[in-house]
This record gives structure tokens, C-alpha cells and sequence, in this order.
């Protein structure tokens, strides 16, 4: 009997031993490939096989040995398992009654926040829509929460990291948010206090300092590129687009061009390298800035060369995100190209305008396969445009036409192939004279004369 006890504990020793070789075996695999690590531990049964048992894994984290970089990484990726597992461990998470950037400092307890930006949508859309959940009254939608998240990680790297010379002040904060709560502004009062309680205390995840740093100045600059703006953010949201008529915002801008000025002889090393897999992180990343560098001349700017620069930027970068399934970055793209056309204001039009209207066909002809709903903006601007040869022409327009209760409607109707085909040779006229201006603070191809139909030379 003894000896028969003696062997039981030893296979239970030598059970507990492989066990905890397994976990070890495990855990270090999937601190180096997450996915794989996680395939590991389910084959040898240390973790179950449905997402909310993963979930549950990953947030108990054993003995604090799996890396939070690794977790957050995890969560984020786009498969569709790896995305239950992410909303099983939000939903596991309880935020009520708790204040804004207590629930986002709970939030990021157990892991950090990826480097790519769609991961930090995925995880902040969550985090947003189970805060709503906890809290119906708090905000109007979840997308309130969702863009004060973005706002609230930026002003915690804006205050705490030692490199931003220039701090945000509490009323440019207050400033970059408003409108984001269904268009109306939040309370100054709940805003203000928000603004005391991350400038005082610091956004911190469990782990090193330096490392707690580096990922939320990396999330941060991943997701608005060193301090863009949360008002251009808010502007060019997958579920909060603007109409095309929009303006971006100048404090936007401004503030843009200042952190660049503010980085500027910052030591630097450039790598070259070979090969697409690079272009979609670095489109990523600096999508916002270099939407603002072509947006501001075609602003300000007559000069012709400078503006043909900008248009092959824009139509580059429309091609670039397109191809590469950056879908919410293509669209930012070929709305503004398609505003700077100013077909919603003929009157103005210049060289410059025009010229906008060649690229944004040309970029429906190369790349129209790739464009999906960013076509809504193309289409806009073709009704535009028609509306304008029918002015143009001096003749009625659709909208005349079809809402006319005037007898002479039916024979406007029967002459409209006609009037268009002279409407057409307006336009022609359009392209050959503004090919011929030059840029010197003249209007253009396109003027209006008081009381009279647009004239074309």
C-alpha cells in the first residue's frame, strides 16, 4: 500500500511538473506569436476551445506572465475568432457608474493598445459601445464615446509625454470636442473636470513606465499622427461623414503643422526597403498630415504648379488606400478631391477647380473598381456638373423640367438631347479657354454676371 501511495503522488508530481512545462511552453509562444500560442495551449487542454473561454484566459492572464503588447495584438486582429474573443472580453467588463477615464483606465488594465490603427478602431468602437451599454444616459450614441476615447488618449500623451513641448490648454480641448455628442456640445463642466483629471493623472496600463508610454504615444500617433486633431477625426469617421461640402477644420490644421515644426531636426533614421507589405502601416500612419498638406494649397494656393502637385497627391493617395482596403482613408480622399472641384459653387470656379474635375474622372476611370461607396461622392459631383452645363446653356433644368407645372414644360422636355448636346460644347469651351488662363488672381473660366445665366468665357 505504501509503495502504491508513493507511486500515486509521484505521477501526480510528474503531472503537475508536465502541466506547468506545458503553460510555461505556451505562454512563451504566444508571447511571440499570439495565435499559435493560444492553438498550443487549447491542443494540450490548458485553455477551451469557445472565445469567451479565451477571453477568459487572456483576462486572468496566469501569474501575470503573458505579454500585454501580445494580448492587445490579439484582440485587435481581424479574424473573425480573434474578434469574438475581443468582444467577450469587453462584454465581460463592467463600467457602470464609473467616470469617463476611469472606465478607459480599466479598460486598458490588461492589455495595450496595438500599433495599427483599424486594431484600435476595432478595440475603442468596442470599449464605446459596451460604456454606452453600462451607462445609457451618459452620452446620446456610442459614437460620442467612441470619439472622446480618441480625444482622451491624445490629451494623456499630449500631457505626459516629455517630448510635446507645447501643452494642449484646457480650452482647446474643450475646443477640438465640440459638436461630437450627435452634433451638440457635452457639458463644459463634465468636460473640464475630464481634462483636470487626465492632465493630473496619467492614462497608465500595468507594467513598465517606459513601456506604458510608448503604447499609448504609439496608439495615439497611429491613430491621428501626432495630434492631427480630433475635429479632421471626427470628420472622417466610418459611421460620421460629412457632406462634401464640409470644411476642414484650420485649427486642425494648425495644430498639425505645429507638431510637425515642433519634431522638426528630431535625429532620425531613414530605411529603405522593398516589397507592398510596409505601404498599408505607413499609409497608416501618415494618411492625416499628408491629407492636409494637399488639402491646404488647393485652399489658399493659385499657384499652378503647386496645385498640379497636389491633385497627383490626391490621386495617388486615392489609389494607394483603395488598393491596399484602407476604405475609411480612401474615402477622406475622394471627398475632399471631390469638394475642391467647387462644383457647389460654379460661380467661384477657377483653373485650379477645373483641373480638380479632370482628376476626380480620371480617378473614376483608373481606379473605379476599387472605389465601393466612395462612388456616392463621384456621383455627387457628375450631378453637379451636369447641373452646371444645363446653366451653363442657359436652358431649363432637370429640376425645371420634371417640377414644372408649366405648359411649355412638355416641349422643354422633347428639346433637352438638344440642349444638352449645346450644353456640352459649353463645357468643351470651359476646358480650352481654362487651359489657356494663367494664374493670376483671375476667376477663371467661370464668372457670374448679375442677373444673367452663368457665362463660360
Amino acid at each position: 500500500e505504501e509503495a502504491g501511495g508513493g507511486s500515486s503522488i509521484e505521477a501526480m508530481k510528474a503531472n503537475k511538473r508536465k502541466h506547468h512545462l506545458e503553460m510555461q511552453e505556451g505562454i512563451a509562444l504566444f508571447n511571440t506569436k499570439p495565435s499559435k500560442g493560444i492553438a498550443f495551449l487549447q491542443q494540450q487542454g490548458k485553455v477551451g476551445e469557445t472565445a469567451q473561454q479565451v477571453a477568459q484566459f487572456l483576462k486572468a492572464n496566469p501569474e501575470g506572465l503573458l505579454d500585454r503588447a501580445m494580448i492587445g495584438e490579439f484582440l485587435g486582429d481581424p479574424k473573425e475568432f480573434h474578434v469574438s474573443v475581443m468582444h467577450a472580453y469587453v462584454d465581460a467588463m463592467d463600467f457602470a457608474g464609473m467616470a469617463f477615464d476611469e472606465a478607459i483606465r480599466h479598460f486598458l488594465a490588461g492589455f495595450r493598445l496595438p500599433g495599427e490603427a483599424q486594431k484600435i478602431d476595432r478595440l475603442m468602437e468596442k470599449f464605446a459601445e459596451r460604456f454606452c451599454k453600462t451607462n445609457p444616459r451618459q452620452f446620446k450614441s456610442a459614437d460620442t464615446a467612441y470619439v472622446l476615447a480618441y480625444s482622451v488618449i491624445m490629451l494623456n500623451t499630449d500631457a505626459h509625454n516629455p517630448q510635446v513641448k507645447v501643452k494642449m490648454r484646457k480650452d482647446e480641448f474643450l475646443r477640438n470636442n465640440r459638436g461630437i455628442d450627435d452634433g451638440r456640445d457635452l457639458e463644459a463642466a463634465f468636460m473640464e473636470e475630464l481634462y483636470d483629471r487626465i492632465v493630473s493623472n496619467e492614462i497608465r496600463m500595468k507594467g513598465g513606465a517606459e513601456g506604458e508610454r510608448a503604447s499609448v504615444k504609439g496608439a495615439a500617433g497611429s491613430l491621428a499622427a501626432a495630434q492631427f486633431g480630433i475635429d479632421l477625426l471626427r470628420n472622417l469617421l466610418p459611421r460620421r461623414r460629412t457632406e462634401v461640402g464640409s470644411e476642414m477644420s484650420e485649427d486642425a490644421i494648425r495644430s498639425m503643422q505645429k507638431k510637425l515644426r515642433d519634431q522638426d531636426g528630431v535625429d532620425s533614421e531613414f530605411v529603405s526597403v522593398k516589397g507592398s507589405e510596409c505601404v498599408r502601416p505607413m499609409l497608416e500612419v501618415i494618411w492625416p498630415p499628408l491629407l492636409a498638406c494637399f488639402s491646404l494649397p488647393m485652399e489658399k494656393s493659385e499657384d499652378l504648379a503647386r496645385i498640379q502637385m497636389c491633385l497627383d497627391g490626391f490621386q495617388l493617395a486615392i489609389h494607394s488606400t483603395a488598393v491596399h482596403g484602407l476604405l475609411t482613408v480612401r474615402d477622406a480622399f475622394v471627398q475632399s478631391l471631390a469638394k475642391f472641384t467647387l462644383l457647389h459653387d460654379p460661380a467661384n470656379m477657377s483653373r485650379k477647380n477645373v483641373d480638380a474635375i479632370k482628376v476626380l474622372v480620371a480617378v473614376a476611370l483608373e481606379d473605379g473598381n476599387n472605389l465601393q461607396g466612395a462612388w456616392v461622392h463621384l456621383l455627387k459631383s457628375v450631378s453637379r456638373y451636369d447641373l452646371v452645363c444645363q446653366l451653363a446653356a442657359g436652358v431649363m433644368t432637370d429640376h425645371d423640367i420634371f417640377a414644372s407645372s408649366s405648359p411649355h414644360a412638355r416641349d422643354a422636355r422633347t428639346m433637352s438631347s438638344k440642349l444638352r448636346s449645346k450644353a456640352t460644347k459649353a463645357i468643351h469651351r470651359l476646358y480650352s479657354t481654362s487651359s489657356q488662363k494663367t494664374a493670376n488672381g483671375s476667376k477663371g473660366a467661370l464668372a457670374a454676371g448679375e442677373g444673367k445665366p452663368l457665362a463660360w468665357e
